[in-house]
């Protein structure tokens, strides 16, 4: 058997830290996770201690040899520890997908109040709307959308409904 895990590294509340630490592999042609390590983390969260317990664990089940990858969070301690595993036991680092989704939601979300504050504009007047055709004016006329050619403000003509699914917008641009 070969083995991935995973691994967070947190502290809670009462300023007390945490590693934890899962497996998991294939058995029977199923995925199997299993918790293998919630310990306390005493020290300095330096990549190269949580390197070393993230060894200590492996070794007290005597699977370091059999660890193909590490998915940790994308704080920049664990992923320093991650590199210093990769260099010396040849263990990948993958990054969580998830966790990278959220940095660039809150990249986004934190740069972006102008138009997120526009897009709730538009939604609080969806409720009073009773025809599609100003919700969508008034869509335009909040995002201020501009035409990629003249840098100008697209202006709403009008909707052609083809059918109760679909309608084509019409800009000028």
């Amino acid at each position: 058997h070969y083995f991935s895990i995973t691994a967070d590294l947190w502290t809670n509340i009462n300023n007390q830290s945490f590693l934890g630490m899962t497996i998991h592999f294939l058995q029977n042609d199923k995925i199997i996770s299993t918790p293998i390590g919630l310990e306390h983390f005493y020290e300095d969260h330096s990549g190269e201690n949580i390197a070393k317990k993230i060894l200590e664990i492996l070794e007290f089940y005597k699977i370091t040899k059999k660890i193909v990858s590490i998915t940790p969070d994308n704080g920049a301690d664990i992923t320093k520890a991650c590199g210093i595993l990769e260099e010396s036991h040849g263990i990948i680092h993958i990054r969580c997908g998830c966790h990278v989704i959220n940095l660039i939601t809150n990249e986004f979300i934190t740069n972006n109040n102008d138009l997120i504050d526009k897009v709730k504009k538009i939604a609080q007047y969806s409720h009073r709307v009773t025809k599609f055709e100003g919700l969508v004016e008034y869509a335009i006329k909040q995002l201020k959308i501009k035409n990629p050619n003249s840098n100008e403000n697209l202006k709403f003509i009008k909707i052609i409904n083809s059918n109760t699914t679909s309608k084509i917008i019409i800009l000028i641009l």
